[in-house]
């Protein structure tokens, strides 16, 4: 059940419970054939690029990595999809659709066909934190070590020919792409990028950046670096400014990049501000732009109120709607590019919101 509440007055979305997709239940201790299962669990979401389809990231008892692809519109499972890597636990790397949703993978390598499941032949692709581009024609991936350089590769996702991105030894903490086709990145400082010279910049310790990529070489990189602050810790005397490592949601309606971490960049300008102080259990940006939608959670500790789903207007940071419904730690958000649901995961299940 739901209980939204509208805090003034305006036209904001205001979502309905329309049903609940339920993965099944499975004790975590149990006799016989039963013990030591435990039912799905909720990661990760994305919708496909037509909203008809709803893509989950679970990890069951039998295996690390399920892709269920749900048929919203019939209400009913239209494929499973098994693999035996850890890619639901790891929450940088996203579910995408390719060929406008024929397609589901994690980027690099591994891809399935969504409509039945079946293994399709590897792509070339290397690297993590795979995104798409807006109308998903390109892809791009960060390899590259925790602590050293990152590499990005920008592919053509029909040809898979690659681009390579050199950063000056700069490490990635996350990248998307903007709505002109750009590469917004978060960077730090690495030992080799330490006391050398990055795009005009004397790379200082606990640097971090703001870089604005055109990844066909047409207009010049542009940065925003954020020197060190003071923690008045003398075992630690600095920390980092930006907080690079966090995830990322970009509005190619606005060409605005919300971070996890609570603020938003402008990509034109690269302006950086304050956005939302709340904690979250994730975000996802309605598809106009005009509206982000936080994923509330219920702490283990009972003492600790449950912060509660809400409905934020772009513009001010402010929330407009606060409604219940998945309010576990688990499970991800995901909007669906036509502007009609909205879906937030509940551990083991997903609660389908209709939104007007």
């Amino acid at each position: 059940m739901t209980n939204a509440t509208a805090a003034n007055a305006g036209n904001p979305p205001e979502p309905k419970l329309e049903r609940t997709i339920s993965l099944g239940h499975a004790p975590l201790l149990g006799l016989g054939t039963l013990a030591g299962k435990f039912a799905p669990i909720v990661k990760k979401m994305s919708f496909s690029p037509d909203g008809r389809f709803l893509g989950l990231v679970v990890t069951t008892s039998e295996s690390p990595t399920d892709i269920v692809v749900w048929d919203v519109k019939a209400n009913k499972e239209q494929a499973r999809i098994h693999f035996d890597q850890v890619y639901a636990n790891m929450p940088w790397e996203k579910l995408l659709w390719l060929q406008g949703g024929k397609i589901v993978t994690f980027g690099a390598q591994w891809q399935w066909d969504a409509m039945t499941g079946k293994a399709l032949p590897d792509n070339p692709a290397t690297g993590g934190m795979a995104r798409l581009n807006k109308d998903g024609t390109k892809m791009l991936t960060v390899s590259g070590t925790i602590g050293d350089p990152s590499m990005i590769h920008v592919y053509d996702t029909r040809t898979w020919a690659e681009r390579k991105i050199d950063l000056e030894g700069l490490q990635v903490g996350g990248a998307v792409w903007t709505a002109d086709d750009k590469i917004l990145a978060l960077v730090s400082e690495t030992a080799d990028s330490r006391g050398k010279v990055a795009n005009g910049h004397h790379v200082k310790p606990y640097d971090t950046a703001i870089r604005l990529i055109d990844p066909t070489g047409g207009a010049p990189t542009r940065d925003v670096w954020f020197a060190g602050e003071k923690t008045g810790d003398p075992t630690m005397p600095l920390k980092t400014a930006l907080p690079v490592e966090t995830d990322m949601e970009p509005s190619f309606a606005t060409n605005q990049v919300f971070l996890y971490s609570g603020e938003v960049i402008d990509s034109s300008t690269l302006a950086v501000r304050p956005f939302w102080d709340e904690d979250t259990g994730g975000i996802t940006v309605s598809p106009d732009g005009h509206w982000l939608f936080s994923k509330g959670m219920t702490s283990v500790d009972p003492k600790l109120k449950p912060v509660l789903n809400a409905v934020v207007d772009t513009t001010t940071g402010k929330a407009i709607t606060h409604f219940t419904g998945g309010m576990e730690h688990l499970g991800g958000i995901a909007a669906s590019p036509d502007g009609k649901w909205l879906a937030i995961g509940d551990e083991n299940a997903v609660y389908l919101y209709r939104l007007n």
